[in-house]
């Protein structure tokens, strides 16, 4: 599969969790992060190509940021139990995009 994402990826360094807004499941853990996407790893699959209302939670956020999210890819870690998915942010306020960005730099 060819390579679409126009900004590296950065390890996180905070937890952030990631939450279905709309049903509260929790989605997963961001494992790495950019302005345009992250992948996180949770404890199931997330739907390809379903867009999502998602709601991050993390200690060094000001607030839960509530962003739309597209699972572009998901597949099993090598962990058994566990999920990679990887997402490509839609839609995000530009105060969330620069709480966002202040977690990468």
């Amino acid at each position: 599969m060819p390579e679409r994402r126009r900004d590296d990826r950065s390890p996180v360094t905070h937890t952030i969790h990631v939450f279905d807004q709309d049903s509260g499941q929790r989605l997963g853990k961001v494992v790495d992060l950019s302005p345009e996407g992250f992948m996180l790893l949770g404890d199931s699959p997330v739907p390809k190509d379903k867009q999502f209302s998602c709601r991050l939670e993390s200690e060094a956020l000001n607030d839960n940021l509530v962003i739309s999210a597209e699972c572009l890819w998901s597949r099993e870690s090598s962990s058994q139990g566990y999920h990679w998915s990887g997402f490509h942010i839609s839609e995000i306020s530009a105060s969330a995009k620069e709480q966002l960005i202040s977690l990468i730099d």
